[in-house]
C-alpha cells in the first residue's frame, strides 16, 4: 500500500474490539469512503479534512469496532510504524489493499475526474470539504 496515508487518517481511524465475524456492509463502505477521503485530502488539492468525521461515520453507521482498530493498524503497518498484529483482520487487510488499488487505478486513468467525482461525493456526505 503507497504511502498516501496522511497523520490525519490515523486520528479518524481508531479504537475497536476483538472481531470474528465476516465484513458486514458498513465495515465494507467505512474502508472504502475512508481510504476514498484520504486520496482526495491527500491528492486533491482543493479538498481538506473535517476533524474526526471518519470515526464519527464509524459510529453513525454501525462498523464493527474491531474493524476500525483494524484500519488503524493496517494505516501504521504501512507508515512502517508499531503495529499490533493480534488487531489485525486479514479480510479488513485486503479489502483496504483491493480499495486502495481500484481507487489507484481510477485517480491514474484521469485524475481531475476523480477529485471531482470523489470530492463531491465525499463532501456530500460530510466526510471532507472544499478548501475555503
Amino acid at each position: 500500500m503507497k504511502k498516501l496515508f496522511t497523520a490525519t487518517i490515523a486520528g479518524w481511524l481508531c479504537s475497536g474490539a476483538a472481531f470474528a465475524e465476516p465484513l458486514s456492509q458498513p465495515d465494507k463502505d467505512y474502508v472504502a469512503l475512508g481510504l476514498a477521503a484520504v486520496r482526495v485530502i491527500t491528492d486533491c488539492p482543493d479538498y481538506e479534512a473535517i476533524p474526526n468525521s471518519i470515526l464519527k461515520l464509524s459510529g453513525q453507521i454501525g462498523v464493527d469496532p474491531g474493524v476500525v482498530r483494524a484500519v488503524e493498524q493496517v494505516l501504521r503497518t504501512a507508515y512502517g510504524q508499531d503495529h499490533n498484529r493480534s488487531q489485525l483482520i486479514p479480510e479488513v487487510t485486503r479489502l483496504m489493499n483491493d480499495t486502495d488499488d481500484g481507487l489507484s487505478r481510477e485517480q491514474n486513468e484521469n485524475k481531475l475526474k476523480f477529485c471531482k467525482r470523489w470530492g463531491d461525493a465525499l463532501t456530500e456526505r460530510g466526510l471532507i470539504r472544499r478548501k475555503q
